[in-house]
């Protein structure tokens, strides 16, 4: 998988069991944004291996990523105002992510297979690495490391 989707997929996790929501006490600091940041630096490596073909089956990855697609919502919402449009940005692939996970059904097996063998989903994975993509996830990176001090590639 493309090292943006990898990350995508993490932070997808990160924020689904973060537990990310409403809770009335939203500040203008970045305070609810740089804790999602936090909580996805937490991920640990056991979340890695759903995406990676061996920690979950396609009925636990797909209820997993159902819960974690409503999550995005609260972070893109949370997003301070210079950053909002590169978080929109980076967020937006959760639906095309999603669309190619239903029609893998939920199979992470099923999807490296479609994506070696079928270059419409190759091309459609591929297209997570976009330039804009790619220039939108760094600047979120570079937010989150400066004024969270969070290292989101750790």
């Amino acid at each position: 998988m493309p090292k943006f989707l990898m990350i995508l997929a993490a932070l997808a996790l990160a924020l689904g069991l973060a537990g990310c929501g409403d809770d009335g006490d939203e500040t203008s600091d970045g305070g609810d944004f740089c804790a999602l940041a936090e909580s996805f630096s937490e991920f640990d490596d056991s979340a890695e291996e759903i995406f990676t073909g061996g920690g979950a089956d396609a009925d636990e990855l797909k209820k997993a990523w159902t819960e974690i697609t409503a999550s995005f919502d609260d972070f893109r919402e949370a997003a301070p105002g210079e950053i909002k449009d590169d978080v929109a940005t980076v967020t937006d692939v959760v639906d095309d992510f999603t669309a190619i996970l239903e029609e893998a059904d939920y199979s992470i097996t099923t999807l490296i297979t479609q994506a070696a063998t079928d270059p419409s989903i190759q091309e459609r994975l591929e297209a997570f690495d976009g330039d804009d993509i790619g220039a939108a996830s760094d600047r979120v990176e570079k937010y989150v490391s400066d004024e969270c001090g969070v290292d989101l590639n750790s």
